[in-house]
């Protein structure tokens, strides 16, 4: 409990202490680290060309997949979660790509893919991630020699960053350029600005609905109550934005930028 209240629990590879109190809340030490290592990594980036950021992005994954698929061949059913997917020094390759890809964006680079291209490459890539999972699970022909009874979330997320920077990069472009995007709409943003609290939250909700409902309930009546549950997930998580998030928000911003006084 103290390392998770702060903030260390993804540093121990021990699922019973970064999946502890609150499972999704392991992401937050590694947020904490990021923001650590936040204003070493901000002002390197800054100093490079756009040229070289593109190829640092590309040798930072480059790395992170070499080093991936050299610990899971190592550790094969050994703690991959507890030392690749939740630990925030691995998880950092990520957080460089995103600094990285904003730099690139905001100094002109534009990626040569549409907005349709990309989102069909997002959604190509989730269904291939999904069939090879379902492949490995199911043992199917040489999948089955894999030391891994289903694709790790840390090598199905090594498919699909690539994609969703090139998405998020393509649809920058399109809303620099002054043009409308879907993910403009009002209703998505405000999803969005929701997304972080729903992530947090809905375990406890799924969590108490599951020791509430009775085990004899049918199939369909399950389906249709989850379906509800996550309704009342996305308006809590509404709540806690409104009511916890943005307050906390205002403080932190107030303290760092206090009000000029002329």
């Amino acid at each position: 409990m103290i390392v998770t209240l702060l903030l260390l629990q993804s540093w121990v590879p021990v699922s019973s202490v970064y999946f502890g109190m609150n499972g999704p809340s392991w992401s937050l030490a590694c947020e904490a680290f990021f923001y650590a290592v936040f204003p070493f990594l901000v002002p390197r980036v800054k100093r490079m060309t756009v040229a070289s950021t593109v190829k640092f992005m590309a040798v930072i994954y480059v790395a992170a997949v070499l080093l991936a698929v050299v610990l899971h061949v190592l550790l094969r059913d050994g703690p991959t979660v507890g030392i690749l997917y939740v630990n925030p020094l691995y998880r950092l390759w990520e957080f460089a790509i995103g600094i990285c890809l904003a730099h690139a964006v905001s100094k002109g680079w534009r990626p040569r893919i549409s907005m349709r291209w990309a989102v069909l490459g997002v959604l190509v890539a989730f269904a291939a991630v999904n069939a090879l999972s379902t492949a490995i699970t199911l043992h199917v022909g040489p999948f089955a020699r894999l030391p891994m009874s289903v694709l790790p979330n840390d090598l199905a997320s090594l498919v699909m960053v690539p994609f969703f920077a090139l998405l998020i990069a393509a649809a920058a472009r399109r809303e620099l350029d002054g043009h409308v995007t879907f993910f403009m709409r009002p209703w998505l943003v405000t999803l969005g600005k929701w997304s972080f609290a729903l992530y947090l939250t809905h375990a406890f909700l799924l969590a108490a609905a599951a020791r509430i409902l009775p085990d004899t309930l049918n199939e369909a009546l399950r389906y249709g109550i989850t379906g509800a549950v996550v309704i009342m997930a996305i308006g809590f998580s509404g709540l806690v934005y409104q009511w916890v998030e943005m307050p906390l928000e205002r403080r932190l911003r107030a303290r760092q930028f206090p009000a000029r006084v002329d």
